[in-house]
């Protein structure tokens, strides 16, 4: 027979030269059906193989993966985005993008005052320049669509630092990549599903739920703190192990802050994104 995807001839179930199954029929509404229920329900591979894996034992999930058993799992990348758009779909639909639910003015006195020595306050306002006040503001309204591509950078600043602070580690700078990657995604998956959560009990309820909301939101962010921690954790180096990744972690942030802050004072870079 030969293969429909690149014309190699063979006899096989699989083209040994792409992979390309043998029995590639026709799409119709039955071979539709039966892919759509394999993709929900089939458990042992796949996405919620891989969702089920990274809840249970991320850890071993990575290390799985890395030491080349990965017919089973998501591919890292793919994983990442797609729960990334899930989660910043999310988060538009919710408002948390909206950059009018920002009042930058407001952070930009208090960050003035508390710069002077003031108690933060807008009203100890004396003399603000405005202009520069009027263009950070203007800066900080057009960054908001852009943090996720940030985010998303930050994670190979913070595998960077962890390469250099574990030299002597078994795996290199891509592998730490693949692990973060793989962490971050699920840490956006559990704090999608948290914002669901969160956002229909503040429906069923006049309670304020900010503080639970914002425990919650600490917590998910240590538990990322947490994998790294644990993979990289020596016995023998306790302390050491510990602080080299949550120093890792700090320094990858400030750059990220520090990048942020460049391109917010160079506002013309972002009219290109226009």
């Amino acid at each position: 027979m030969q293969c429909k995807n690149c014309s190699t001839s063979f006899e096989a179930n699989f083209c040994p030269n792409c992979g390309q199954n043998s029995n590639a029929k026709r799409i119709d509404t039955l071979s539709l059906w039966q892919e759509l229920v394999k993709t929900f329900t089939n458990l042992e591979h796949g996405l919620f193989f891989t969702i089920k894996e990274l809840t249970i034992r991320p850890i071993q999930t990575v290390k799985n993966y890395l030491e080349g058993k990965r017919i089973n799992y998501f591919p890292p990348f793919k994983y990442f985005f797609l729960v990334a758009v899930f989660y910043f779909a999310l988060i538009s639909l919710l408002g948390y993008l909206d950059s009018s639910t920002y009042d930058f003015e407001e952070v930009y006195k208090q960050s003035y005052n508390l710069g002077r020595g003031d108690s933060g306050s807008s009203d100890s306002v004396e003399a603000i320049p405005s202009k520069t006040g009027q263009e950070i503001e203007a800066a900080l309204e057009k960054m908001v669509p852009y943090l996720k591509y940030f985010y998303f950078a930050w994670l190979f600043t913070f595998a960077l630092f962890l390469k250099l602070f574990f030299k002597k580690h078994k795996y290199n700078y891509a592998e730490n990549v693949v692990a973060l990657v793989y962490w971050m995604g699920h840490v956006l998956l559990i704090s999608g599903i948290w914002l669901i959560i969160i956002s229909i009990s503040q429906q069923l309820t006049t309670a304020d739920l900010s503080t639970v909301d914002e425990t919650i939101g600490i917590l998910i962010n240590l538990g990322f703190l947490f994998l790294p921690i644990k993979f990289y954790y020596n016995s023998q180096r306790k302390v050491s192990s510990v602080g080299k990744v949550i120093l890792a972690h700090a320094l990858s942030f400030i750059i990220l802050l520090l990048l942020v802050v460049l391109i917010t004072l160079t506002t013309p870079f972002l009219d290109l994104f226009q």
